[in-house]
């Protein structure tokens, strides 16, 4: 079961994930600095500290530039940061892009988000499939208010037709959206998925910082499914 826990604010914080068996430890990147978005050099130093863990970098930028442009500033900023995990969390991203990104960074695994509003999740999936490395199951908003933005909602989305995208994957499948200590178990049995996001409900505060009890907590929570 891999376990992915966003948002990375501090280097104290990205270890103390690692020490506690996370698998994926995400940050945001952005030309702004602000609550959960990090700088470049942070992203970096991050990346270089956890050299035995996988980092997932999501970077924020500016979705009302042209594609072609926005796709080019992604790829260098993968270029410059070099995470092990590219992860797109924008629907603005289609077959044509992932294609362009894949063919730019093979040695960087690429996850896409998919908004699970309604049975079109299960028919995107499919047709992105061969570009991605992994899948995110996400709820649908823009709480970021950035249009086209995948996740961050902090509330579940409807885990049937999650389930049916498990099913006809062929590559690994993290499910997120509203999931926290008290729901994952119940998440994992429902969905059968390969992985299990949290976000907000492990933050302490406002400012991003994570709750260290929570995250042990929820990863008991998910590994003691592997169990059973």
């Amino acid at each position: 079961m891999i376990i992915q826990i966003y948002a990375m604010v501090s280097l104290d914080d990205a270890r103390r994930m690692a020490e506690l068996g996370v698998d994926h430890i995400g940050f945001l990147v952005g030309e702004k600095e602000g609550n959960t978005v990090i700088s470049r050099d942070l992203a970096k130093r991050i990346c270089e500290a956890l050299p035995n863990k996988t980092k997932v970098m999501m970077p924020i930028l500016d979705l009302m530039m042209p594609m072609r442009d926005l796709t080019k500033k992604i790829i260098e900023l993968a270029k410059e940061i070099k995470p092990d995990i590219l992860h797109i969390s924008s629907e603005s991203f289609g077959v044509e892009e992932l294609e362009e990104i894949k063919r730019a960074l093979p040695e960087i695994k690429l996850m896409r988000s998919i908004a699970v509003d309604d049975e079109d999740a299960i028919e995107c999936a499919a047709e992105i499939e061969r570009f991605c490395d992994y899948f995110l199951l996400d709820s649908p908003g823009e709480p970021l208010r950035v249009k086209g933005y995948i996740g961050s909602t902090g509330k579940p989305h409807d885990w049937s037709i999650s389930r049916e995208i498990v099913k006809n994957s062929s590559i690994p499948v993290i499910l997120s959206g509203g999931l926290s200590p008290e729901n994952v178990g119940e998440a994992i049995r429902t969905v059968k998925p390969d992985g299990v996001d949290a976000c907000t409900s492990l933050d302490m505060n406002s400012e991003g910082r994570k709750d260290v009890e929570k995250v042990r907590e929820f990863i008991e929570n998910a590994r003691k499914e592997e169990v059973e």
